[in-house]
């Protein structure tokens, strides 16, 4: 289990039908990614609809994976 990433949002349920169907959500280093972009695009002026660019993506990242490693210590 040590080299599965670890999941945001999990989740299983069963259908009427009582089919199982389990959703592995996303990998937690892309809910992290996803919630420094938020802050970094609630703070920055963006000029049309450009997507953001690929450096602040990086550091989005970046963030992330210092998030996770402050998690294993």
């Amino acid at each position: 289990m040590k080299d599965m990433p670890a999941l945001a949002f999990p989740h299983k349920w069963e259908t009427t039908d009582g089919t199982t169907i389990i959703a592995k959500g996303m990998t937690l280093r892309d809910y992290f990614a996803g919630k420094m972009l938020q802050g970094v695009m609630g703070t920055v002026f963006i000029k049309g609809d450009k997507p953001p660019s690929d450096e602040i993506v990086e550091s989005c990242y970046a963030w992330a994976d210092a998030m996770m490693k402050a998690r294993e210590a």
